[in-house]
């Protein structure tokens, strides 16, 4: 498999995983059913980390603005980075929690 097919499927395999977490949305909830969410009126923050090109890159940060416009209190932390220093900057972050 080509290194640049692995990239975008990877990269289609985020997209939809964030777009899955949209579904997660609280919007409907019956009145009176807790949410689950924060009652302070906190946002919470989540960081995604990514390889590619500008414009694989850019159509991610798209999804992303999709992602934060239906879930205001979500803000999301797009980090573009190299591929070739992925593996390392992914392995330190997973061992230092």
């Amino acid at each position: 498999m080509s290194q640049n097919r692995r990239r975008f499927l990877g990269s289609a395999a985020i997209a939809a995983g964030l777009l899955g977490l949209a579904g997660c949305s609280t919007s409907g909830q019956p009145s009176g059913q807790s949410s689950g969410a924060p009652s302070s009126g906190a946002k919470t923050a989540i960081t995604y980390d990514t390889v590619g090109n500008d414009s694989l890159i850019a159509a991610e940060r798209k999804i992303v603005s999709a992602y934060e416009q239906a879930n205001p209190d979500v803000t999301v932390n797009v980090q573009a980075g190299n591929f070739s220093d992925y593996d390392t900057k992914m392995t330190t972050a997973f061992r230092s929690g």
